[in-house]
């Protein structure tokens, strides 16, 4: 149960981290990465795997600190929302 709500968690900050993006949706997200959209959705919902090297492109593509990132992630598994990172210059 423990893994299912932290791979939740990392998914659900996922998608917070997209909205607060300049690509403001997965959909966005997906056409800039090159991927399927639908596949990229399934992750994100949980309706398929997501895997660290998806992660750590979404991350790449939003251009986010991983390490700050999955302090987020920790936070939410925890029960503390925060507003997603700023990002990087």
């Amino acid at each position: 149960m423990t893994t299912e709500l932290r791979l939740e968690a990392t998914a659900q900050q996922l998608i917070a981290e997209i909205a607060a993006s300049r690509y403001r949706s997965v959909r966005a997200l997906a056409a800039a990465m090159g991927v399927d959209y639908a596949t990229l959705n399934r992750h994100l919902n949980g309706k398929s795997p997501l895997k660290m090297e998806r992660i750590f492109d979404i991350l790449e593509m939003l251009d986010l600190p991983v390490a700050d990132f999955f302090v987020r992630v920790q936070l939410r598994y925890e029960g503390l929302q925060l507003p997603a990172l700023q990002r990087t210059a």
